[in-house]
């Protein structure tokens, strides 16, 4: 999105838009960014929808049938940076932070 701010200059900026989350990202998280089928880009794009059910019906979660969920643990050293990264399929230790990777199947 590109608009001015307060003072005229010119401001790129972008917002993701969330969602509940599907039953494989639940497991992680309570939110999800918005995903549109690759069909619905058009009718997403076209300026004269304005229908709040047609918009809504958009913005429900992705199926969970179509992804799949990686999960990694990343290990932080003391001094703060990042030492390893590991795919974690058991338990979590202390000091880590869990990320889950949405991917497309």
């Amino acid at each position: 999105m590109l608009w001015k701010n307060a003072t005229g200059k010119w401001v790129k900026t972008f917002s993701i838009l969330t969602t509940t989350p599907n039953k494989l990202t639940a497991r992680v998280h309570d939110r999800m960014p918005v995903i549109l089928d690759p069909d619905k880009y058009d009718l997403w794009l076209d300026p004269a929808l304005t229908n709040v059910n047609v918009i809504s019906e958009l913005l429900n979660p992705y199926d969970a049938r179509l992804r799949q969920t990686r999960v990694y643990e990343i290990q932080v050293g003391g001094d703060g940076h990042l030492s390893e990264l590991t795919i974690q399929k058991s338990s979590v230790t202390s000091g880590s932070t869990l990320i889950a990777s949405d991917c497309a199947n």
